[in-house]
C-alpha cells in the first residue's frame, strides 16, 4: 500500500504544513494526516455523492488539535460559483481549514 505526502499552503497559524493519504478498501476511501505546528490529525476519510464538487466524511482515529468533535464533514468545490466548507471549529470562524486544504491536495495529485 503505497503513502503519498505534500506540503500544505502556509497559513498564519500554521506556517509549515504536510498532507500523507494512504488510499484504502474501495475507492473514494483512505487514511488521511495532517502535521501542524507539532500537531498530528489522523482521520479516516471516505467519499460520498455531492453536486458541484467533492464531499467527503472526515472520521478521526486521533485526537489531534480539537478534542470535542470525531467527525467533519468536507465539500471541496469544482466549478465557479461553488464554495469549499468544513463544518470544523476552524473554517466556520475564517472561511479555510486543514481539512479542505488535504482534500485538494489529494485531489488534484490524483491519489485517490
Amino acid at each position: 500500500m503505497e503513502t503519498f505526502r505534500e506540503i500544505l499552503p502556509a497559513t498564519a497559524s500554521a506556517p509549515r504544513s504536510f498532507v500523507e493519504f494512504t488510499p484504502l478498501g474501495g475507492a473514494g476511501q483512505g487514511r488521511l494526516a495532517i502535521e501542524q505546528n507539532r500537531t498530528l490529525s489522523e482521520y479516516r476519510i471516505a467519499r460520498f455523492p455531492a453536486e458541484g464538487g467533492q464531499a467527503f466524511h472526515f472520521v478521526k482515529l486521533s485526537h489531534g488539535s480539537d478534542r470535542s468533535e470525531a467527525a467533519y464533514d468536507v465539500f471541496v468545490a469544482d466549478r465557479r460559483g461553488l464554495f469549499d466548507s468544513c463544518d470544523c471549529k476552524g473554517f466556520q470562524r475564517h472561511g479555510h481549514c486543514k481539512h479542505t486544504a488535504a482534500v485538494r491536495a489529494v485531489l488534484e495529485n490524483q491519489w485517490l
